[in-house]
């Protein structure tokens, strides 16, 4: 049975770039067909048309009445666990664009099978 990840998107006002975002993540989490997913996007204080464009999109949306990465976060964990309790894990990802979804079945890889029951991608590193 494949595993079911929810992919967490916490926005705040990100009309502009929410649809692009999730038009190019739908199509590839598609052709990642050993597991499931389920995408949900948290509203943290939108006064735009961000929970609009996730409702067209076919998504779930949580919404908190408080601004914050951290509201928007637990509003979008919240939507998904209400429709898919068994969640194996979380993915966190930028309403704003910032995250390459093809890194996403490169993250879920190093779950499965590096041993680590936390995995974290960083857009630069440098010591």
């Amino acid at each position: 049975m494949p595993s079911k990840f929810a992919i967490i998107i916490p926005v705040q006002n990100e009309a502009e770039c929410l649809g692009e975002v999730l038009s190019e993540l739908k199509p590839l989490l598609a052709e990642i067909d050993r597991h499931e997913f389920v995408i949900a996007v948290g509203l943290n204080g939108c006064t735009d048309r961000s929970g609009e464009i996730a409702t067209e999109a076919g998504v779930l949306v949580g919404e908190s009445d408080r601004s914050g990465y951290g509201h928007g976060c637990l509003a979008a964990i919240d939507a998904a666990l209400n429709v898919e309790p068994d969640i194996a894990a979380f993915v966190f990802y930028a309403g704003d664009g910032a995250n390459d979804p093809r890194d996403i079945e490169r993250l879920i890889d190093l779950y499965e099978n590096g041993g680590s029951k936390f995995v974290m991608g960083l857009r630069e590193f440098d010591l």
